[in-house]
C-alpha cells in the first residue's frame, strides 16, 4: 500500500507520496504481444513484447490505485481498486469508469474479476467512516458496472482481507475475514456462487493473525494458498505462506514456508505444476528470497528469484516479473527458465513518451516525474507514434536508459544498466534529485540506501 503524502503535491497524482514502484505485470491473452505493468503512479505498457514503452498517468478516478487485474477473455477490460471505488477500462488506462449499483459510495478494499467468466467480478466493500455498517462480498455480472445486492455480509468490526473464485470451478468462492475485537482469522468458503456460506477457524492453524489470499489452485478448487502476517511487539514484521486444504466439512493447514523479518511479494503457479513464490527482507541490504515447490505445495525448496520481485505472471512459455526499478537496477524482466537468466525489458528511463491519450492530462505528472529523475524531461514532449512491428525477445540486451534519468541515470553500457546502479549513475541521480525542494529528500534516502548495497 502506498504511504501517504510524503511527495504528493496538491492538484496531481505523483505516486500518491510513495516511492514510484511497481506493483503487478499483466499480460493479456487477447493481445500477445502486450506487456502492461501496474505501477503506483500508473500503467506503462508495451505493444511489442517488451522493445518499446509508453506511460499514461492515474486519473482522478483511479488516485491510490492497487490490485489491477484483467477480466476473463475475450473481454479487453482492466480492473484497478482505488480510493474513489473499483475502477474499469477497455481501452489500458485512456479512460476510467466507476462501479455503479450496490457499490456506489461504498470503500472497496478488494476485487476478483472470474477468470473464466468475462462478465463476472466480485468485490469486497464497507461505507468507510460509519462504524455501524459491515463489510460485504457483492457480485457483478455485467463486466463490473454494476453490483447487485451482497452475497455475503459479515458482522460488524469483521473485515473482508481477500476474496476469489476458483478456475476451475467458477462456483466456489473463497473469503478471508478479520476479526478486528481479537484478530481473529476465518476462512469463509460458497460451493454453490454465494448462496450458502461455510465458515472455517483459521487461528487453531496461524494463530491470531491476518491471512490474505494468494491464490486459489487454478486445477485444484479444494487447495487455497494464504499469506498469514505476523507482526512482533517491535514491529518485526514476518510471513508465512500457508496452504488450506478443504475436505467438506473440515479443513487442514500446512505452513511449508515462513519468511522472518520480511514478506513474500509474488508467486506463480506454473502450467506443469511447480509453485514460485517469492519475497524480501525487512532490510534492502539482504538479498532477496525464494521458494519453490514440485509437489502441489506440500513442500518447498530454496529457489533464488534473482531480484527484489513485486509480481511474476507466465505467459506462452515466458515468465515476466515486476522488480525494484531501483535496487535492482529494472522493472520488468523476462525469463523462459525459472532459474534464469532473467534479461531486463525494462527500467522506468526506458519509457519513450506519454501515451497519446494522455498527452494533455498527465503533463504535469510526468514533469514531476522528470523532477524526480525517473526520466528524462524529454519524454514528456516526445511523440507517441505508432509503435513498432513485433520483436523477438529471445536476445539478452536491455533497453538503453536516457542520460540523466532513471536506474541507472547516465549513459552507460547496457550490461551495466542490467546488473543495477552505479557509483557514477547514483551519484549523478542524486545531484539532480536533491537539488530541488525538500520533498525530494525522501526519495534520494532510498537512493544513498541502494548506494551501499552496491558490491562496486
Amino acid at each position: 500500500m502506498a504511504c501517504p503524502g510524503i511527495l504528493a503535491l496538491a492538484g496531481t497524482a505523483r505516486a500518491n507520496g510513495a516511492f514510484p514502484d511497481s506493483e503487478a505485470i499483466l499480460l493479456p491473452d487477447e493481445d500477445p504481444h502486450q506487456v502492461v505493468l501496474g505501477t503506483n503512479f500508473g500503467l506503462v505498457i508495451s505493444e511489442d513484447d517488451g522493445a518499446t514503452w509508453r506511460w499514461i498517468c492515474e486519473s482522478p478516478m483511479t488516485t491510490g490505485a492497487h490490485f489491477f487485474s484483467l477480466a476473463a477473455v475475450p473481454s479487453r477490460r482492466l480492473f484497478t481498486v482505488s480510493r474513489e471505488g473499483l475502477a474499469r477500462s477497455d481501452d489500458r488506462g485512456c479512460t476510467w469508469d466507476l462501479a455503479g449499483g450496490a457499490l456506489t459510495g461504498l470503500s472497496v478494499v478488494d476485487a476478483f474479476p472470474d477468470p473464466v467468466q468475462p462478465g463476472r467480478v466480485l468485490a469486497a466493500a464497507w461505507r468507510a467512516g460509519d462504524a455501524s455498517t459491515s463489510f460485504a462480498v457483492f457480485e457483478s455480472l455485467d463486466g463490473g458496472m454494476t453490483f447487485g445486492e451482497p452475497l455475503l455480509r459479515l458482522s460488524p468490526l469483521v473485515d473482508v482481507s481477500g476474496l476469489e473464485t476458483a478456475a476451475s470451478d467458477p462456483r466456489v468462492i473463497v473469503v478471508t475475514t478479520l476479526d478486528a475485537r481479537d484478530n481473529h482469522p476465518r476462512l469463509v468458503r460458497s460451493l454453490d456462487a454465494g448462496r450458502t456460506w461455510t465458515t472455517f477457524d483459521l487461528q487453531p492453524f496461524v494463530s491470531a493473525r491476518e491471512a490474505r489470499i494468494i491464490a486459489v489452485n487454478p486445477g485444484d478448487a479444494r487447495q487455497t494458498f494464504l499469506r498469514v502476517i505476523g507482526r512482533a511487539p517491535d514491529g518485526v514484521v514476518s510471513e508465512t505462506l500457508a496452504v488450506v486444504t478443504d475436505h467438506g466439512d473440515a479443513i487442514s493447514v500446512t505452513t511449508p514456508v515462513v519468511v522472518s523479518d520480511g514478506r513474500l511479494t509474488a508467486f506463480l503457479h506454473r502450467p506443469d505444476g511447480t509453485i514460485l513464490a517469492a519475497g524480501v527482507r525487512a532490510s534492502p541490504r539482504d538479498p532477496p528470497v525464494g521458494f519453490r515447490s514440485r509437489d502441489g505445495g506440500q513442500t518447498f525448496q530454496p529457489w533464488n528469484p534473482q531480484m527484489r520481485m513485486r509480481s511474476l505472471r507466465q505467459r506462452s512459455g515466458r515468465m515476466y516479473a515486476a522488480a525494484d526499478n531501483i535496487l535492482d537496477g529494472m522493472a520488468v524482466a523476462v525469463a523462459t527458465d525459472e532459474d534464469g537468466p532473467w534479461r531486463p525489458l525494462m527500467n522506468y528511463a526506458s519509457v519513450l513518451s506519454v501515451r497519446a491519450c494522455g498527452r494533455t492530462s498527465c503533463q504535469a505528472d510526468c514533469a514531476a516525474k522528470a523532477t524526480l529523475a525517473l526520466w528524462d524531461q524529454s519524454i514528456c514532449a516526445a511523440p507517441s507514434q505508432p509503435l513498432d512491428a513485433a520483436v523477438d525477445i529471445g536476445g539478452d540486451a536491455a533497453p538503453a536508459p536516457r542520460a540523466g534519468a532513471g536506474a541507472c541515470g547516465c549513459r552507460l553500457g547496457r550490461d551495466k544498466c542490467a546488473r543495477g546502479p552505479s557509483g557514477g549513475c547514483l551519484f549523478l541521480l542524486m545531484a539532480t534529485c536533491c537539488a530541488g525542494r525538500v520533498r525530494r529528500r525522501f526519495y534520494c534516502a532510498r537512493l544513498r540506501a541502494s548506494r551501499k548495497d552496491d558490491p562496486r
